[in-house]
């Protein structure tokens, strides 16, 4: 079965970025929402669009991965040099890193997105769900040694494990983003 504490971790993350993003866009307008700093960075609506698009594309490969492998092993895992590098890209307080295209959300105009920020949340609040459920269906697999390609960069196969560490500490990272909007010059009052 899987290390308890690191099964633990990945599923308290993601409750965390649920908890965070209720917390940052509850109180926002739809117009502060949607609200840009400057046209060419991301409102609170795209971060965390951001996060559903990557999470749209991830849920299915991850489900399958955990669903593919019967070769049982306990944790703790340990993931790689590789696997490492990729964690620190993501995680929270690390350099900006480049989004793929196909990662992008879809263009605004002017100063402001236009997302729902209902859908938005719920699309949001589902698939961090689907996230616990995979983490929680991952009891007894081995996360080091099951691998997965990422849906995003063919080239990139990790251990599943490391997937999971990465996308939570990803969307932390995106929270953190989405939370400096709020404070930026400009923000509209409501």
């Amino acid at each position: 079965m899987i290390n308890e504490s690191q099964r633990a971790e990945y599923e308290a993350v993601f409750a965390e970025s649920k908890r965070r993003a209720r917390e940052i866009s509850g109180p926002l307008s739809d117009a502060q929402f949607n609200w840009k700093p400057p046209p060419d960075r991301w409102s609170v609506a795209e971060c965390i669009e951001h996060l559903n698009i990557v999470a749209r594309r991830y849920v299915p490969a991850m489900t399958a991965a955990i669903g593919a492998r019967t070769k049982r092993a306990e944790g703790p895992y340990g993931y790689g040099w590789l696997s490492n590098k990729f964690i620190a890209a993501v995680r929270p307080g690390s350099r900006p890193v480049r989004t793929a295209k196909s990662m992008k959300p879809a263009g605004a105009s002017g100063g402001f997105s236009s997302l729902d920020k209902a859908n938005t949340l719920a699309e949001f609040e589902k698939l961090t769900d689907a996230y616990i459920r995979i983490v929680r269906a991952s009891e007894g697999v081995d996360l080091a040694a099951t691998k997965m390609r990422s849906p995003f960069l063919w080239l990139l196969r990790l251990p599943v494990g490391a997937f999971m560490e990465a996308i939570g500490l990803h969307a932390l990272r995106h929270l953190d983003q989405a939370e400096r909007v709020t404070t930026t010059e400009g923000f509209p009052a409501e």
